[in-house]
């Protein structure tokens, strides 16, 4: 569903007191973290007057920049992306509060993916005894990584992509990186790599600028260093991701021209040409061996392999 959609379901479920204690809302982390804001600021503020959040009130301004009292925000901490069990005990300790703005607490888990063993099951305890009107926002774009008990303990909340894709623009460059790459040539995947690279740097520097827009909306005089990286590199693996699908998408659409498939199927099918060439090059197993190439990349770069040494290792292994 659109965010729209699952805002407005989730206000009728606060408006008719039929609220979920626990919802795991899944897709790219922007989006997922911008309905958790939104749902979040609907309970401290939309539910005084029973209508939307203003977005001008002092808790809509709290939630934006995450300094709402009543609002517990969990995110994997500095290199290792990992959310560990100390910081679930203490989350434990701070929601045996009594609320301060609002009859509402708010506990939202960013990556929620991220727990480790411990501290998954250390969560799982607090999610099954939760204390008091708190809600809880579990956001992840693999779901599948999570304890089966812990999403068994949700309301889903499916979050469509549209807003998070790259644009049209990107699209193309990616789609011309990737003919270009896949020509058995060393220097054209090389080339590829390279060309991946500036896209990648590009995205950083969006990242960074939505980040600031972001702070300055919110009234954030000052944030140290180590929380602004760690919200610019949320904003950043979005944006990675999002490509990362493009190419995906690009050689699965390259496997269902070589398997015959028309053209309605395709989702790349402004990028036509270029993968019916390069379909024509390939056999069966040479496209399935270039979707698993992708798959292989995106592993490498979650295992946080350096970014040209996962691309250049990509581009040179694809047909």
């Amino acid at each position: 569903m659109t965010r729209e959609e699952a805002i407005e379901q989730f206000e009728r479920g606060v408006r008719t007191g039929r609220a979920g204690h626990g919802y795991l809302v899944v897709g790219p982390e922007g989006p997922a973290v911008e309905f958790v804001k939104q749902a979040v600021s609907l309970m401290f503020c939309g539910t005084k007057a029973g209508k939307k959040p203003c977005g001008e009130c002092r808790d809509c301004r709290w939630v934006e920049a995450l300094r709402h009292p009543d609002l517990h925000w969990v995110e994997p901490e500095k290199k290792s992306r990992i959310i560990p069990v100390e910081r679930i005990r203490a989350l434990q300790q701070e929601l045996s509060t009594t609320s301060f703005a609002s009859k509402w607490k708010a506990c939202v888990l960013v990556a929620a993916d991220r727990l480790g063993i411990s501290a998954a099951n250390a969560f799982l305890k607090t999610l099954e005894e939760p204390a008091g009107d708190t809600v809880f926002f579990l956001v992840t774009d693999s779901p599948h990584s999570l304890l089966p008990t812990i999403v068994s303990r949700c309301r889903k909340v499916i979050l469509s992509e549209s807003g998070a894709e790259s644009s049209e623009e990107r699209h193309d460059a990616l789609a011309g990186l990737l003919a270009s790459g896949c020509r058995g040539s060393t220097v054209a995947a090389l080339a590829a790599a390279d060309g991946i690279e500036e896209i990648l740097k590009k995205a950083r520097r969006e990242a960074e600028e939505e980040e600031k827009a972001a702070q300055e909306r919110a009234g954030v005089e000052e944030m140290d260093k180590e929380t602004f990286e760690a919200r610019v590199q949320a904003r950043y693996r979005q944006k990675r991701t999002a490509i990362l699908r493009f190419m995906l998408l690009w050689h699965r659409d390259a496997l269902l021209i070589v398997c015959g498939a028309g053209e309605g199927v395709l989702a790349n099918r402004s990028a036509i040409a270029g993968l019916k060439e390069r379909a024509s090059r390939l056999s069966y197993r040479q496209a399935l061996e270039n979707i698993q190439t992708i798959e292989k990349l995106a592993a490498n770069l979650e295992r946080n392999i350096p970014e040209p040494a996962a691309f250049a290792d990509a581009f040179l292994s694809l047909h």
